[in-house]
């Protein structure tokens, strides 16, 4: 049977909604998941603003990377039949090893008036909390990609034992979307990156039909640091030349198992 991982870019939460996860450590709190959106990433002011904040206890504690979906259905559910909450309020929500943090747009004083949802509290978001929020980047995002694809593989191992490589041992394809403002920009980073040396990586450019963005796919022997190095790197290309990644996503190549019967 064919083995694949293709850590998550984009991951719906909702049928109407897709956050980015990146992957962040808060003092006092561990390893954080925190999904946002990208109106919020490109488009927040540097001062904070105010926001609601919902404080879930999650239903499966004890590891950030297990799935919030349970507990974020259940939240837009009821935020949806109850407030005046609408899919574009939203701004982010954090994933930690207990608690799940969901962060929205709205009257706080008209939600407060009614909220009443199972193992969970409403307040208000602090200038600490629009910080972490504000700060969420590119090399966040890579850490993601990087130590999802190392637990994931790590899984298949224990499902399937020795018959599946360790992570070390695969390749992982990393593929970033680049968009710039003119085609002569598109052009200069695409020679820029095509002269940029990244040792063991196997680097493809594929230009738009517009040619004003570039399909940079790279594929390389697995490691956390070259994957972050590899996509941290070239998005940083890209802001020097007046672009900008606008997505991404990795993926390990196949490897076929035979299980015993």
């Amino acid at each position: 049977m064919p083995l694949q991982f293709a850590p998550a870019s984009a991951q719906s939460t909702t049928p109407e909604l897709s956050m980015r996860p990146a992957w962040i450590t808060e003092p006092g709190a561990g390893d954080l998941i925190v999904y946002i959106t990208d109106d919020f990433r490109k488009s927040a002011p540097i001062a904070p603003q105010p926001l609601n904040v919902v404080t879930i206890r999650r239903a499966n504690p004890g590891d950030p990377r297990n799935s919030p979906k349970e507990d974020m259905d259940a939240l837009f559910k009821y935020l949806k039949a109850n407030t005046a909450f609408m899919a574009k309020d939203s701004v982010a929500f954090t994933s930690g090893r207990d608690l799940i943090r969901f962060y929205f747009n709205g009257d706080h004083a008209a939600l407060a008036a009614k909220f009443q949802f199972p193992k969970a509290t409403l307040g208000e978001a602090t200038a600490q909390d629009w910080t972490m929020l504000r700060s969420i980047s590119i090399p966040d995002f890579s850490r993601f990609i990087a130590r999802s694809a190392t637990s994931q593989a790590e899984l298949q191992r224990t499902l399937f034992g020795a018959k599946v490589p360790p992570a070390e041992a695969r390749t992982v394809e990393l593929k970033l979307k680049i968009d710039t403002d003119s085609p002569a920009q598109s052009q200069a980073l695409a020679v820029a990156l095509r002269n940029k040396r990244l040792d063991n990586v196997t680097v493809k450019l594929t230009p738009a039909a517009d040619d004003r963005s570039l399909t940079f796919d790279a594929s390389m022997r697995f490691s956390e640091a070259l994957v972050q190095k590899v996509m941290n790197e070239t998005c940083a290309d890209a802001a020097k030349a007046g672009g900008q990644c606008v997505s991404w996503a990795g993926r390990f190549q196949s490897v076929h198992v035979e299980l015993s019967p």
